[in-house]
């Protein structure tokens, strides 16, 4: 694969302002409504996922997480440069999960610059899983019409009503 992110290597929990490590950052570390690295649950019941999607439940992998715990309304998620040029069919791919009664919506846009944005590429809205064990959703995002250029890309996280509302990513990869 050109490039996959598992967030295993990660130390768990908030990334070091603003930039967690390799090509990832955020746009709000700390004390609002943020994404922070987990291995497990965030300690809040009714929400998850309860495990990462690369290793699975009893292991110590990592995701990241919009831990809706803290207040404010969206967070984003940046990542790349990721050139494309070596790549004849580019498709992203990455999990998601999203449950709990307060769950608010995930945006992905991508960019050729990082400055301008193609917005709501991927969108989904409210819950996606019906419990905090529940298998992970994968989306799959063909970029054909990025073939020979560098992309940047950009989740939003929109903060449902509540606590009970983690947005999560995981395994994030680009390849043919």
């Amino acid at each position: 694969t050109p490039y996959l992110a598992t967030f295993d290597e990660l130390l768990n929990g908030y990334p070091d302002q603003g930039n967690f490590e390799n090509c990832w950052s955020t746009n709000q570390p700390g004390s609002v409504f943020h994404w922070r690295t987990a291995a497990t649950s965030t300690g809040l019941i009714n929400t998850g996922p309860q495990s990462d999607h690369t290793q699975g439940p009893g292991f110590n992998g990592k995701f990241l997480v919009a831990n809706a715990l803290y207040s404010g309304t969206q967070t984003d998620l940046f990542a790349g440069p990721f050139d494309l040029s070596t790549l004849t069919q580019p498709t992203l791919k990455f999990y998601y999960f999203m449950y709990g009664g307060n769950m608010g919506n995930m945006y992905l846009d991508i960019s050729t610059d990082g400055i301008v944005w193609q917005q709501n590429v991927v969108s989904y809205k409210g819950q996606k899983q019906t419990s905090a064990t529940a298998p992970w959703g994968e989306a799959q995002v063909a970029l054909s019409q990025y073939i020979g250029d560098t992309i940047y890309l950009r989740f939003r996280a929109e903060r449902g009503n509540g606590i009970e509302g983690n947005i999560a990513i995981d395994d994030v990869s680009i390849a043919n």
